[in-house]
C-alpha cells in the first residue's frame, strides 16, 4: 500500500531521488518530520536518542538542509 504525505510519498523517502528533489519538496518532508516530533512532545535531543540519530542531523533534516535518511523515515 502506498501512503502519500503532502508532496512526498513514502516511496520517494526511501529512494535516492529524494536527494535531487527540488528544495520545496525537501522542506515539505522536513515539516512533516518536525510535526511528528512535536506531536510526540519530544525535543530534538529526545527524538534523536529514540531513533539513534544525532541531534544535529535531526536539526538539519527539519530545516531542509539534509535529506531525510532512510532510518529516520522508518
Amino acid at each position: 500500500m502506498r501512503e502519500t504525505y503532502s508532496m512526498v510519498t513514502t516511496d520517494e523517502l526511501f529512494s535516492k531521488e529524494v536527494q535531487i528533489k527540488p528544495v520545496k519538496e525537501l522542506i515539505e518532508g522536513s515539516v512533516l518530520l518536525k510535526e511528528l516530533r512535536i506531536r510526540e512532545n519530544l525535543s530534538q535531543d529526545a527524538f534523536a536518542a529514540r531513533i539513534q540519530e544525532i541531534q544535529a542531523n535531526i536539526s538539519r533534516m527539519e530545516n531542509g538542509k539534509k535529506p531525510i535518511t532512510k532510518s529516520v523515515a522508518k
